[in-house]
């Protein structure tokens, strides 16, 4: 096989149908007394061809072959397709060795013979575009210089980082992008990677670990990324990875140790890499970023410097925080102790309360002490009703009889009880009315509550002994209860007995709950109904009988 454009010859062996050195499609080698070829360049863009034997027959012409980048093969069994892959890969493999020849760039010169060439091939303008980015893709040159559009993209970067607008910078990261494929720019570099670490560290580590090549801004910059995302091990690989690059100072590393130890230690222990830095080892690109540290370490070594000029590395590069996430843990912090001190007034409210429920408990409790000391204190001054320690008695209520109300209204009435209080002394028989009285005060509300049907009985407090049981229950007389005296100290004393000895629910008729007297009463009238109910039934049933 042979390549029409090279000239290179191949082995009978070999199986490619393309040139291994300019991609050419390979033709049948030429033998001895074979046709040969031979055209002018017109009569290649013509179609034009002529074909002459090598012998010495007469000399024959066809139009049956085509021509691209001054080359000729024989096209006689080839499809039109066939014939426009090959116009293409023509086209690409000389673009390829225009990039390669121009170290990223076309000149002007190849510019002119691929347009030429262009016109030859038939092959519009705008594929022909799509073509020589496929080219420049597929060399692996990438421009050294940058055209104007892209210089003054990059200037807007410089103005945007000294102004430090985060979000116009953010705006310039897919731009950067862009150039760093196409351009071997170190400037372009350190902008695009420097901008990733302050703004997205995220995408700069992606970007490092899926990284086939090793580059130098880029495995700076995500130094300064794992810092931020406290990931010291791969910090301190990517720092030290550094020093397999000998085009550059060390210094610039020494840069990267003073922003960790600064966070992580503070600036006593940072200092003492500084005074270890040969600011003029650095690379002039970071000097904002050596300001910056002296800044927020060495302030006396800021002389004249402007602190607006490095603020962007103040805020996103040496503090390993922006100033956004910092607003937002500030936020957070607030609305923290927001809620702690909703806690803390609502425990304050609860101790008052508490505090309250307590002076309120003490301020009832005084008053209830006053009263019975008030009680006692009567009792004592009334030397009358002195009752001697050998003469005490206790009323039991044995039975209430059948005749209930009329003893609730007796209590509530002589005694100065609730009718809640009454009725539950009387549903609860027997019952003890009041301890330790005189026998004159026993047998007083005796007199009261036997002529309303209740069986009373007189104990000695002492031995228990029985003195006083009703041999009957008496009927009711309203006219007898009505007119008995309700002001001695024994009837005082049975509330205040009473108030122990049977379930309270009420300390008098008038702070009780107006409905639930209400309710009781009509409860006491309905049992007293049923009582009288019954009593009837009996008399008729015993009338009956007779």
């Amino acid at each position: 096989m042979y390549c029409p454009n090279c000239h290179k010859e191949f082995a009978a062996e070999f199986t490619g149908k393309f040139c291994t050195d300019c991609g050419t499609r390979l033709v049948e080698s030429l033998k001895e007394g074979s046709t040969g070829l031979n055209i002018s360049d017109n009569a290649a863009v013509m179609g034009g061809v002529n074909v002459t034997h090598n012998d010495s027959h007469n000399t024959t012409s066809f139009d049956q072959s085509v021509t691209y980048n001054s080359t000729v093969t024989n096209n006689i069994n080839k499809s039109s397709i066939e014939l426009q892959q090959e116009r293409t890969q023509s086209f690409i493999e000389q673009c390829k060795q225009a990039f390669i020849a121009g170290n990223g760039l076309i000149t002007e010169e190849r510019r002119v013979s691929l347009e030429t060439l262009r016109l030859s091939l038939g092959i519009d303008e705008a594929e022909a575009e799509r073509l020589i980015a496929v080219a420049r893709k597929s060399s692996g040159a990438r421009m050294t210089a940058l055209g104007l559009r892209d210089a003054m993209m990059l200037k807007n970067v410089d103005r945007f980082i000294k102004e430090n607008d985060a979000a116009k910078m953010k705006g310039q990261i897919p731009r950067l992008a862009a150039i760093a494929r196409d351009y071997n720019v170190e400037e372009v570099f350190y902008k695009y990677y420097l901008l990733l670490a302050a703004l997205n560290p995220e995408e700069l580590i992606k970007i490092y670990e899926k990284s086939v090549s090793d580059e130098y801004w880029q495995t700076y910059w995500v130094a300064i990324a794992y810092m931020k995302k406290k990931n010291v091990l791969e910090a301190e690989s990517a720092i030290s990875k550094l020093g397999h690059f000998l085009d550059y100072s060390e210094h610039n590393s020494l840069l990267l140790t003073v922003v960790s130890t600064y966070n992580e230690y503070g600036a006593e222990e940072a200092i003492n890499y500084i005074n270890e830095l040969v600011p003029e080892e650095c690379t002039p690109m970071l000097i904002p970023l050596l300001h910056a540290i002296y800044f927020e370490v060495a302030p006396e070594r800021t002389n004249d410097i402007s602190r607006e000029s490095c603020q962007f590395f103040i805020d996103y590069i040496l503090s390993l925080e922006s100033p956004e996430d910092k607003e937002a843990r500030r936020k957070a912090a607030e609305k923290e102790a927001a809620r702690e001190a909703a806690k803390n007034v609502v425990a304050d409210d609860d101790a008052d309360d508490d505090i309250n429920d307590d002076a309120d408990d003490d301020i009832n409790d005084d008053i209830d002490d006053d009263i019975n000391d008030d009680v006692d204190d009567d009792i004592e001054d009334d030397e009358d009703y002195d009752v001697p320690e050998d003469e005490c008695y206790d009323v039991v209520l044995s039975d209430a009889g059948v005749m209930k109300l009329a003893i609730v209204k007796a209590l509530k009435d002589n005694f100065e009880l609730g009718l809640k209080e009454s009725k539950d002394i009387v549903d609860n028989v027997p019952c003890t009315l009041i301890n330790r009285v005189s026998k004159e005060d026993a047998e007083m509300i005796r007199d009261i509550l036997e002529p309303a049907g209740a069986i009373i009985e007189i104990l000695d407090s002492e031995t228990g002994a029985l003195e006083y049981r009703t041999s009957s229950a008496q009927s009711y007389d309203t006219v007898d209860t009505k007119s008995v005296v309700t002001t001695t100290p024994a009837q005082t004393s049975i509330v205040n007995s009473n108030r122990n000895n049977v379930p309270q629910t009420q300390t008098n008729n008038n702070s009780g709950d107006a409905v639930d007297n209400i309710f009781n009463i009509i409860n006491v009238i309905v049992a007293e109904l049923l009582e009288a109910l019954k009593r009837l039934v009996e008399f008729i049933r015993n009338q009956m009988s007779k």
